[in-house]
């Protein structure tokens, strides 16, 4: 999130509405933030409406589990707060405008989220197809460090380098 010059953009813009959801019994989020960008604004258009939502690029849950039941070792991950990992084009950040003060006592200030935000349509492909293509940089670099290692010297320690 970062703080702007507090002025409505006289470019095309979308403050997402929010609110926040108390769970005092959950051990791992007591406070969550909920944005609504399917919240219609004065010309009866909600942010989701226009976002292109992208194609499905994940495998189908059945195959999914498949190849996990196929193999002796299955490895899991869970991406802690993945939403928030991945950076959002700073050109439409505009289209991520939130209204927030620390004390009501304070003025309001105007903030761009400047991450993938949990709630728009569009948040799903964003985040599945940005681990894809680091899953593809990473296999290309074991890839291309396992050709340079056979092709080394036998030594107790390497060094070496490569551009991508």
């Amino acid at each position: 999130m970062s703080f702007t010059d507090n002025k409505i953009p006289d470019s095309p813009h979308y403050f997402i509405p929010y609110q926040c959801v108390l769970r005092p019994q959950s051990t791992s989020s007591k406070l969550r933030v909920v944005f609504d960008a399917s919240s219609r604004t004065s010309t009866q258009v909600a942010l989701n409406d226009i976002l292109f939502v992208g194609p499905t690029v994940q495998e189908e849950l059945y195959s999914v589990l498949l190849r996990f039941r196929l193999h002796k070792f299955a490895p899991a991950a869970d991406v802690k707060k993945m939403y928030r990992q991945v950076l959002f084009d700073e050109a439409d950040q505009n289209f991520q405008i939130i209204v927030w003060r620390r004390d009501p006592s304070e003025s309001l200030k105007i903030f761009k989220l400047n991450t993938v935000t949990y709630g728009t349509s569009q948040a799903p492909y964003l985040v599945i197809r940005s681990l894809m293509r680091l899953g593809e940089i990473a296999f290309a670099l074991i890839s291309l460090l396992t050709e340079k290692s056979k092709k080394a010297p036998l030594k107790t320690k390497t060094l070496s380098g490569h551009e991508l």
